[in-house]
Formats: C-alpha cells, sequence, structure tokens
C-alpha cells in the first residue's frame, strides 16, 4: 500500500540519494515496467521535449545578435518563419542590424534609430534571396530581332550601352527608365568596341581612335591608338586599353588630366586589367611562371605552363604611369605540377576577375574514388576582388578579396562554362554552359556554400513561355550582373532579369511575373503537402507501434516477465 506521507518530491530526493548510477539506472529500468501504454506515450513526450530544446529562443538577445552576424540577411529574414519566438527574436533591431552590417560594406549600414529600418532589411533580404536562389522577379526583352554583337553591348550597374545604328551610333539606356543618350562620333566613324562606366561611355573605331564621352554632363574627348586593342576598360572617366602582348603594352587616358599614359610589362599573359578612375591606379593581373613573376613565353610554341597567378599595380596620376608593388594571389606549391598553357582562362566583368584554370589528372589516379575527379581534369575557379572593394572585404572577413573553389558547381563537372560573371555581390556567380538539348544557367552561392538551379533556366526552356517570337537557337552570352539585374544576349535581344521586386522594368515582360507566382505558388503547394505527407505518416506508425506493444503484451504477458500493477 501506498504511503499517501510520501510525496514527488520524496521520491525524486530518493532516486538522487543512490550511490551509484547503476543503481538509478536499474531503478528506471524497474519504473518503466510499471508504465502503461499511456504512460510510455507521457514519458516519451516529455523526454523529446527534455532533449530538444528551442535553444535560439531562450538565449539573451545579445547571444543571438552574435549568432546572427555569422548569418547573412535573407537566412534571418527565412527562419522567421520557423515559430513564433523564431520570428519576435530574428526581427528585433539589434539581431537584424548585426546581420546586415556584418555582411554588406560600410556604406550600406542598416539604420535602426528609425521607423523605416524593418522595410529596408525587408527589401534588401527578399532582393538577395531571388538573387541567391536564382528566381528573379521579372523580366524584359530589349532590342527584340536587333542585330547585336558581343563586343557592341556594355552593362554597368542598372545601365547598358548598345549599337543603335549599323556600328555608328551607341545609345545608353537605363533597364528602369529607358533611353538616356545617344552618342556618335563626329565623322560618324564606325565603331569596333564600347566599355561602360557609372558616368561615361568609351568607344573604339576601326580607325584606330578612342572616344571617351560622359553622357551625363556631355563631355567628350579622344585619343589615337596605335593598334586596334585586344580589350577595353573604363571606370569613371578613365580608360585603359591592351593594345600589344609581347610584351603587355596599357595606354591610359582619361577625360580630367586629357593625358595618355603607355604601361610596357614584361609578360604575354594578361587575364585581366582592374581600372580605378577616382583613385587613378591600374592593377594588371597575370599569369606566373614558377619564381613568381609574369609569365612571358618569349614566342615558344607551346607556351610555357603557368604556376599561378600574380598582379601589378601602377600609380597613373603623373605624367608617366608608376609601378608600386606587385601582388601574388596564388602559387602553386614547388612540388606540384603546373597548370597547362591551355587550361587557364579568365572571364573578365566589372567588379571582379574570374579566372577557371584545370590541372590533369594523371592516368595513374583515374580509379581514384574521389568524386571530384574527372576526366582529364579537375577545374578550378579563382575570384579576385577589384582592389578599390578590398577595404570593405577586409572589415567582413568571411568574404575574403581573394578565394579559389574547386569544382564548385556540378556544371564544371562537365566542362568550362562557355561564360561566367562574378556579380557585384560577394557570394555569387553566375554561369552559362551549352548543351546539345537546351541552354542553361546556373547561380552558385558560394559563401553559404550552397547551388541553385537558376528559375532564368527553367522559364527559357519552358515551352508555354517563348522569350520573344521564337526560342534562341544561337550560343548566348552574359553581359553582366549585379545584386539587382542580370543581363544576357542572344539573337532575340538584350534580356534583363530583375531581382527586385519592386523595380518596374523598361518595355517589361508582363507574363514572366504571372509564371514567377505560378512557381512560386507550386512550391508552397508542395511543401504544404510534404508536410501533411510527414504528419500522415508519423500518425500511422505511431498507431502501428501502439499496436505492435499492445500485441507483443497481449502475447507474452505472464511468461517469465516480472510486471506487477500493470494497468
Amino acid at each position: 500500500m501506498v504511503d499517501a506521507a510520501i510525496t514527488g518530491d520524496d521520491f525524486i530526493q530518493a532516486y538522487k540519494d543512490l550511490p551509484t548510477a547503476d543503481a538509478r539506472h536499474k531503478l528506471l529500468q524497474s519504473l518503466v515496467q510499471q508504465l502503461s501504454i499511456p504512460d510510455c506515450h507521457i514519458l516519451h513526450n516529455s523526454i523529446y521535449a527534455r532533449l530538444h530544446v528551442d535553444i535560439l529562443g531562450c538565449l539573451p538577445i545579445e547571444l543571438v545578435a552574435g549568432i546572427a552576424s555569422y548569418l547573412p540577411p535573407w537566412d534571418v529574414f527565412r527562419y522567421r518563419s520557423v515559430s513564433k519566438r523564431w520570428n519576435e527574436v530574428l526581427s528585433s533591431p539589434f539581431v537584424c542590424s548585426s546581420s546586415f552590417d556584418a555582411y554588406f560594406p560600410d556604406q550600406e549600414q542598416l539604420d535602426v534609430s528609425g521607423p523605416y529600418w524593418p522595410r529596408r532589411f525587408h527589401q534588401v533580404s527578399k532582393r538577395r534571396l531571388a538573387l541567391v536562389t536564382g528566381r528573379p522577379y521579372s523580366k524584359s526583352l530589349l532590342l527584340n530581332g536587333h542585330p547585336w554583337r558581343v563586343e557592341l553591348i556594355s552593362y554597368h550597374d542598372g545601365m547598358i550601352a548598345h549599337d543603335l545604328d549599323h556600328r555608328r551610333t551607341i545609345q545608353v539606356l537605363s533597364v528602369v527608365d529607358g533611353p538616356i543618350a545617344t552618342y556618335q562620333t563626329r565623322n560618324r566613324e564606325v565603331i569596333s568596341k564600347i566599355a561602360l562606366s557609372r558616368t561615361a561611355l568609351a568607344v573604339v573605331t576601326i580607325r584606330g581612335y578612342c572616344h571617351v564621352f560622359h553622357y551625363e554632363t556631355g563631355e567628350e574627348g579622344s585619343f589615337r591608338l596605335p593598334c586596334q586593342p585586344h580589350s577595353l576598360v573604363v571606370d569613371e572617366d578613365a580608360v585603359a586599353l591592351h593594345v600589344g602582348t609581347r610584351p603587355t603594352t596599357i595606354i591610359t587616358w582619361d577625360l580630367q588630366s586629357r593625358h595618355a599614359r603607355e604601361i610596357k610589362n614584361d609578360s604575354s599573359s594578361l587575364l585581366h586589367m582592374f581600372l580605378d578612375g577616382k583613385d587613378a591606379s591600374l592593377v594588371l593581373v597575370h599569369g606566373a611562371d614558377a619564381d613568381g613573376t609574369p609569365m612571358n613565353d618569349k614566342g615558344k610554341t607551346p607556351p610555357p605552363n603557368f604556376s599561378g597567378a600574380v598582379g601589378t599595380r601602377y600609380l597613373l596620376r603623373g605624367a608617366t604611369a608608376v609601378l608600386q608593388d606587385k601582388i601574388t594571389y596564388f602559387m602553386l606549391p614547388p612540388d606540384e605540377p603546373q597548370i597547362p598553357h591551355d587550361c587557364m582562362k579568365a572571364f573578365n566583368t566589372y567588379g571582379r576577375c574570374v579566372v577557371t584554370y584545370g590541372r590533369r589528372v594523371g592516368h595513374q589516379d583515374v580509379g581514384n574514388p574521389d568524386p571530384w575527379e574527372y576526366g582529364e581534369h579537375r577545374w578550378y575557379l579563382l575570384v579576385i576582388v577589384h582592389p578599390k572593394y578590398q577595404p570593405q572585404h577586409h572589415h567582413h572577413s568571411k568574404i575574403p578579396p581573394v578565394v579559389i573553389y574547386r569544382d564548385p558547381i556540378p556544371q564544371l563537372m562537365k566542362a568550362r562554362p562557355d561564360t561566367l560573371v562574378a556579380s557585384q555581390c560577394p557570394d555569387v556567380i553566375h554561369y552559362y554552359y551549352s548543351s546539345s538539348e537546351k541552354f542553361n544557367y546556373a547561380v552558385a552561392n558560394y559563401l553559404t556554400a550552397t547551388y541553385a538551379s537558376s528559375e532564368i533556366d527553367d522559364i527559357s526552356n519552358d515551352n508555354e513561355f517563348v522569350m520573344g517570337d521564337t526560342k534562341p537557337t544561337n550560343p548566348e552570352h552574359i553581359m553582366g550582373g549585379d545584386d539587382r539585374f542580370f543581363v544576357i544576349t542572344n539573337e532575340l535581344g538584350i534580356h534583363v532579369w530583375c531581382f527586385d521586386e519592386d523595380v518596374a522594368l523598361f518595355q517589361e515582360t508582363s507574363r514572366y511575373r504571372e509564371i514567377r507566382r505560378g512557381g512560386a505558388e507550386a512550391r508552397a503547394r508542395a511543401r504544404e503537402w510534404e508536410r501533411e505527407w510527414n504528419s500522415k505518416q508519423e500518425r500511422e506508425w505511431k498507431i502501428k507501434d501502439d499496436k505492435m506493444t499492445s500485441s507483443l503484451l497481449t502475447e507474452n504477458f505472464g511468461q517469465g516477465w516480472d510486471v506487477r500493477g500493470w494497468s
């Protein structure tokens, strides 16, 4: 008979007073044998609740803010939907500012002292979430059916420059507001190359002149080139042109000084040029030989192999360019095989230099179980941030200014992409690669180590949605991208994809938003169906478990079990 004077506290104290862990374990085992099926369910739920605690919801807000500094804002935004408590905690201004300020550059700090910061946090987070998952909100098609050349289209920060009149007139337009300005040389010369910056348009004519046109002020200037350039970059109203390869020869010029400077570098392996018009500096990125100097093949056939990538920095503030220093981006260890000369390629884009390089896998390694090894090469990506942005990246150490990725997405398991561009977002790279069946796009979000197959790919190949009057049949080209827009070209025209749902594009394709909403609703229904299915499965397993327990008890009751007081 149970002594009514014995309370639950007395029982717990007696349990704690047992001398050994083994004695406590035996007592627990004996207690379990006395439980009914409902008691077992209560015990199971209590143990589950004891071991599965919402730690985030229980932490002080200061610690949550510290955790949030390691999460991008769009993850903070997404995790609010986990529970009411998470929504409350992750909506705190202290938490939101910790995540926002740690991730974005200094000039974009979130001011939580005013009333509008929640809206800004919401807008930026949704925009970046659409970007990293490859799901733009809208698109437009410009110059439908108009003939185009890649070298006569340039994109920069929501602005596009393109050929308007058979290579004699260039138009500058905003992807939001439409045409802004047009430009042609005084003699309407035929134009061979163009480049666009935030304020200026640079064009090269087939007669060998470079013209710089400030499309905000109307100021204009030009200078003579010794030959047609291999490449052209512009920043603010300054230009740099690669005009020679052995040795590398660069000519720089700007509207303010109107003075041309020539740079000769003992290298034949120029990969990229970083021009900073405001700081009056130029960084050349080269392939490097084994001792770390810029590679000069001296006309050898085949060219020597590479051992790394280096940079040389020049100041452009005087009458002549001055070599300031050398930068080492990466070098292979001396005992490792070099990079074959035909396995290194640079994709030039404003703000980032992306270098793909491959290293041959020896035949003795073909049987290696490493899943990343394939064919004859293993591919890598080297991403270098423009020097003007590097101080911001040092401020946030989680986004290094120079980083190497090894076979980062499935596309590189097949071959190098046809084109790619690193957007001005530090963690996003767009890829384009063609196959025999269709054209494909991908977005790799490196910072969070995720890979997204872009919705652009799905919609572009959807038979119910045709970009223009027909589907493209020739290879496409990525012109550029940033945190708001992504621009590609094909024979149908210039396609602009927008990741900001509040922006209405110039000549926007109205049906795209409808299709995107349909896709989002389909994903929501799929998630709801999955939750219902999991809940149903859990209920069915619980019923089966109860029936099995009852069956075992019925079959084995009295078969040598020491069961007392069962109810």
